[in-house]
């Protein structure tokens, strides 16, 4: 078994379900959000706000709370909302396979099931 390391990436990741592949957050000014592969542990794909993969998220506040779906064709990501809420919402909804951004919503408030 081989263990990774990425400088800068918070200590949690959530896996995709068939544990092919593995969600991180940068802890970088962006927060940059990774898809990596779990058996290289090289990246995928970078989710992006403008809507094409292989760019970072930028937004005036950071990914707090990522998650695939059951299947996981899509992945979902929330950030806090900032003083300026702007045209683009928090809650994302992207293609798990692509990084593609399908949708996005404002929400102001997230409560994980427990």
């Amino acid at each position: 078994n081989e263990i990774f390391q990425f400088p800068g990436a918070r200590e949690d990741a959530v896996f995709h379900p068939s544990n092919q592949c593995f969600i991180q957050v940068d802890e970088t000014p962006d927060a940059r959000v990774v898809v990596r592969d779990c058996s290289t542990g090289e990246q995928k794909f970078v989710l992006s706000t403008a809507g094409k993969p292989g760019e970072s998220i930028a937004t005036d506040y950071k990914v707090s709370f990522v998650a695939y779906s059951p299947s996981g064709a899509f992945i979902q990501t929330w950030a806090r909302r900032g003083a300026d809420e702007g045209k683009e919402g928090n809650l994302v909804v992207w293609d798990g396979s692509t990084g593609e951004k399908l949708c996005h919503f404002h929400n102001k408030n997230l409560e994980r099931d427990r």
